[in-house]
């Protein structure tokens, strides 16, 4: 069953619910809605018994379907600073070069080093270059790779 986009496992096994858990409850498909289930009864009408905010009985319900949890997102990688950048750089283990929307994909030019403002020594790499739609922001690659990568910690090796 569907549920704003969400696939749900219909429950039907009576049960008690301890502590009681949000679900979506509904008798039929126009009135669907998101209550606080303590139990699913057996020999009643209407078995799903939902509960208010303060654990007293509200409603009966036909049936009541599992909200599944939201995974955990995954952090967003780290953006290297512009120091780590200019030693990953010095060192030689890649290039860097600017992507643009505007005008071409990748800029022609490719650097081997990464100059910066002092200071911005300790802030993340594109920071200063503020990616608005005509904007450019950093990519870089290491030697032996082809396609062009965001300058994260993770790529660059630093974590």
């Amino acid at each position: 069953m569907q549920y704003n986009g969400i696939e749900l496992k219909k429950i039907t096994e009576p049960q008690v619910f301890d502590p009681p858990k949000k679900m979506v409850v509904w008798d039929n498909d126009a009135n669907k809605k998101e209550c606080i289930v303590a139990a699913i009864l057996t020999g009643v009408g209407f078995p799903v018994t939902t509960i208010d905010e303060y654990g007293r009985l509200e409603n009966n319900y036909l049936y009541c379907a599992e909200i599944p949890e939201e995974p955990n997102p995954k952090p967003e990688p780290r953006m290297v600073t512009n120091r780590e950048l200019a030693k990953w750089l010095i060192k030689g283990n890649g290039e860097m070069t600017f992507k643009s929307k505007s005008e071409s994909d990748i800029d022609h030019l490719v650097f081997s080093s990464h100059l910066y403002e002092e200071e911005l020594a300790d802030e993340e790499c594109d920071k200063a270059l503020k990616r608005a739609d005509d904007g450019s922001w950093i990519v870089v690659r290491k030697w032996d790779d082809t396609e062009w990568h965001e300058p994260t910690a993770d790529y660059l090796g630093l974590e």
